[in-house]
């Protein structure tokens, strides 16, 4: 082989472990830590987005504290924006809006809702099911 070839071969190589090293930084797996202190008593729960065709994938997790406020603990690079968007609106939240039934004598299929306060017990039951019906993301318990 001549030293022209083997040149050509030899940066070839280097060029595609170049664009291989790249891809891999964008990809899905490159995950971004976010949160270095999680307060003390937090859970943390496994972030999962779940498209419509049925599809779910842990996209990072989060650490919920007592007064079930999130933090961000890791995310993957494409979708920090989006998870730390969430993160900060459902902090801001002071009560979550969940449905109850119609108080009696109330017209035929009236829709009402009750709110659940930050300090009720029911309200990470409620912030997750806001996450789900309003973000397609489910939290789970992450495994230890």
């Amino acid at each position: 082989m001549s030293l022209a070839r083997l040149r050509s071969a030899f940066c070839g190589l280097l060029a595609m472990g170049v664009c291989i090293v790249l891809w891999g930084c964008q990809s899905d797996r490159a995950e971004i830590a976010v949160a270095r202190d999680i307060p003390e008593g937090s859970q943390v729960y496994d972030v999962i987005l779940a498209k419509h065709g049925g599809s779910q994938k842990k996209i990072g997790q989060v650490a919920v504290d007592k007064e079930y406020r999130l933090q961000v603990v890791s995310v993957i690079s494409r979708q920090k924006d989006f998870l730390t968007d969430i993160v900060d609106t459902m902090n801001a939240k002071t009560n979550l809006h969940t449905e109850a039934a119609p108080p009696e004598g109330a017209p035929r299929f009236s829709d009402y809702s009750r709110a659940v306060e930050r300090s009720s017990p029911a309200f990470f039951t409620q912030l997750q099911a806001h996450l789900k019906q309003y973000y397609d993301l489910i939290l789970q318990p992450a495994a230890k």
